[in-house]
């Protein structure tokens, strides 16, 4: 601008106001689109992650592996499983490792928890004594958590189950049992690699449920509420983005899969 006959440089106050406004807006949508790309990322990490770890629970009662649980020891006899200490693992008197559960939707966790439980069972039919036929089915087996087994895990970013349904069942558990001759044609429980089968858990609700009542549930009835399903499906959402992601389970005999599929919206449609 002119000034007296002399030409000055810079800007005035109305210019340098306008300049400031127009950089902060850009900075602020280049922060927006930034933090959204970074939400987006959080959230496949998340649900990637938690496929993964359903993945490694099926590997690992495929293989018949379960937790160092110390000087836990077990024994079937008088109809009934019975637990204590001075144990060695892998020497238990008429008992055997059944498989796992998780438990998505824990009541009252934030952020977010979900829980693995390991099942033992009776080798013989009906906790009876060795020479007796082998336990062929769930209530034969007679189920139950093993004591100090359980292994508690976050949700990572945010991440929460909006619903879980086996079969078309609400429910709020996944469970991955060492098939028996009932569901795979064998006798007893089937022995090699591969024989993890699918259950839903009837969970009688369709709301979160605590630790002490997924617990309940799991040693109630004789696995009366652990039911045979064809597939399991857990809708995950976002805590930070519009987005949610279906994750399902399922397969026939032997293999089981994990899938997981991203998708816009709330609901997994």
């Amino acid at each position: 601008m002119k000034k007296g006959g002399r030409t000055t440089l810079g800007f005035t106050i109305v210019e340098t106001l306008i300049v400031l406004a127009v950089t902060g807006i850009l900075f602020a949508s280049v922060a927006t689109m930034i933090s959204g790309r970074q939400d987006k990322t959080q959230f496949s990490q998340a649900t990637n992650e938690i496929s993964t770890q359903i993945s490694q629970v099926i590997g690992e009662v495929s293989q018949g592996y379960y937790p160092n649980i110390g000087s836990t020891s077990c024994s079937a006899s008088g109809g009934t499983l019975n637990f204590g200490t001075g144990g060695v693992q892998g020497q238990n008197r008429g008992c055997i490792f059944l498989g796992k559960v998780i438990q998505f939707g824990v009541a009252g966790t934030d952020p977010e928890q979900f829980i693995t439980y390991s099942l033992a069972g009776c080798q013989h039919k009906d906790c009876g004594a060795a020479g007796t036929p082998e336990a062929s089915t769930l209530s034969e087996a007679r189920p139950v958590v093993i004591p100090s087994s359980s292994e508690t895990s976050i949700l990572q970013y945010g991440l929460s189950v909006k619903w879980m349904k086996y079969d078309g069942h609400e429910t709020r558990g996944v469970g991955f049992l060492q098939s028996l001759g009932s569901y795979s044609g064998c006798t007893g429980l089937c022995s090699g690699s591969s024989q993890a089968a699918l259950f839903g858990i009837h969970a009688g609700d369709t709301g979160d449920i605590s630790a002490a009542d997924m617990l309940a549930k799991l040693n109630m009835g004789h696995g009366a509420n652990i039911v045979p399903a064809s597939q399991v499906q857990v809708c995950f959402l976002s805590g930070t983005t519009s987005q949610s992601a279906l994750v399902t389970i399922g397969g026939s005999g032997r293999q089981l899969s994990v899938t997981l599929a991203i998708k816009n919206g709330d609901n997994c449609s």
